[in-house]
């Protein structure tokens, strides 16, 4: 099975039965392709608790996959899809995650309030690193985790409001810290950003393109350096 074959599969069993979405029948399904579609034969899958986004439990080898249910923005189709694809990305994590290593000590030495901030940060640097590795490992996968990532990077733009993409935000600050997401998650989709925004971002460009090819652990030193950097910049906050 592909993971084609896997979206054109859920699509049509959702069409045949708008329950199938979310159920169990729709977990078995996706746990039957998790050896033939994305190559893992160790992990175990379940549906997260409801509210709960997908993540990767590295120490139990398991995914917690978020539960699809109805929203008025996307067809039922639509959700099975993005399901799929939420699903190939967090394969992605069961490959190539790693140890957080000294992340949690090196968290310690911000302010605290701005620990949810690097936590941010290291999630979106760590998405797009196994990404990256995703597609050079298979080529054939660009498309479907660009559309995954485009997804993320629309969440990002809505919890950012008035300072996501424009020239005007209301904190040139916080739209840098959207940037900084965006840019982690689609540095080939450029935002329209204002061009104090945009300068800082090129400055730490470099640091963020270096995670693609570095581990987990600098996936998170390098959220503790940007969210200092953005802490400490002279933009208007």
């Amino acid at each position: 099975m592909t993971v084609d074959e896997l979206i054109e599969q859920s699509g049509d069993a959702t069409a045949a039965d708008p329950a199938w979405l979310g159920s169990d029948a729709h977990l078995a399904l996706l746990s039957d392709a998790l050896e033939p579609a994305f190559g893992l034969s160790d992990v175990s899958l379940e549906w997260a608790t409801p509210g709960e986004p997908s993540f990767w439990e590295r120490a139990t080898r398991k995914i917690k996959l978020e539960r699809p249910v109805p929203v008025p923005a996307l067809t039922l189709a639509e959700l099975a899809r993005l399901t799929v694809l939420g699903l190939l990305h967090e394969s992605f994590h069961a490959q190539y995650s790693t140890s957080f290593g000294s992340y949690e000590t090196r968290k310690l030495a911000l302010d605290s309030r701005l620990w949810r901030a690097a936590d941010r940060l290291f999630q979106v640097f760590e998405d797009g690193r196994v990404n990256a590795l995703g597609v050079a490992a298979d080529p054939r996968l660009a498309d479907h985790l660009d559309e995954f990532a485009e997804v993320a990077v629309g969440q990002a733009a809505l919890l950012a409001g008035k300072n996501g993409s424009g020239t005007s935000p209301a904190s040139a600050r916080n739209q840098l810290f959207f940037a900084v997401e965006a840019y982690a998650l689609r540095p080939d989709e450029l935002q329209s950003l204002n061009p104090d925004v945009s300068q800082a971002l090129s400055e730490l460009a470099p640091l963020i393109d270096s995670t693609k090819t570095g581990t987990t652990e600098d996936c998170g030193i390098a959220s503790v350096q940007v969210v200092d950097a953005i802490i400490s910049s002279t933009l208007p906050s």
